[in-house]
């Protein structure tokens, strides 16, 4: 799974590393997401490059921590057995940390370091990383929140499924302090783009996702 410095289609290299088409989508739509902000952003200039690209790729280690029984649809094609091997060969090579085996790939795929460190942001823990002083990781955040596993969902609603679907796995201390900071980062965040939070929808990103299944890395 090593690769050179030739760039590649994104959909390639989700093709390379056997992610899931449903996980492809989600970080193309989290992309999507962000990317929108970060263009709308009038606070300050933002990379949004960097940004989206690392939106892109926040997600590539996530088969290691995959239940598959809670979404058992996504894996009907392929079957389960299939995927079951594939979460093997990840676990074998990257470890069963997420977020480490993510930060492996992204390293293996040969990226510029600030993608790096967006993607460990973007991953870390949900109630720091919001309160970091760059706003383009806000929004990276705050992007990969307000996308569930079948779509945009608001914020409230989003981690309200943590709750559901985390638990015995995170309090509910820890879900009812996370949505108290992410909802003032929303404020914030829509004190600077022209837009409102209920304006971001599934409808809205997805030509954009279309064109983010063209970009090369």
């Amino acid at each position: 799974m090593l690769y050179n410095q030739e760039m590649r289609n994104i959909l390639d290299i989700y093709k390379q590393y056997k992610i899931p088409e449903n996980l492809q989508l989600h970080q193309l739509r989290v992309a999507s997401v962000a990317k929108i902000l970060a263009q709308a952003c009038i606070k300050e200039r933002l990379p949004v490059e960097t940004i989206v690209e690392a939106c892109l790729l926040h997600d590539m280690g996530n088969i290691v921590k995959f239940k598959f029984e809670q979404f058992p649809e996504f894996f009907e094609l392929e079957g389960l057995e299939y995927w079951q091997n594939i979460q093997k060969e990840f676990i074998e090579k990257y470890g069963n940390d997420d977020h480490l085996a993510t930060l492996a790939i992204v390293g293996e795929i040969g990226l510029p370091r600030e993608i790096s460190l967006y993607v460990d942001h973007i991953i870390g823990d949900r109630v720091e990383a919001i309160t970091d002083p760059i706003v383009g990781v806000v929004i990276a955040k705050y992007a990969d929140v307000r996308v569930g596993p079948k779509g945009v969902m608001s914020l409230h609603d989003r981690l309200e499924d943590f709750r559901t679907r985390y638990v015995g796995r995170i309090s509910d201390e820890y879900v009812d302090n996370t949505i108290l900071v992410f909802e003032e980062a929303e404020k914030d965040i829509f004190e600077y783009v022209s837009m409102k939070p209920e304006d971001i929808t599934d409808a809205l990103i997805a030509p954009i996702i279309e064109e983010l299944k063209k970009i090369e890395l």
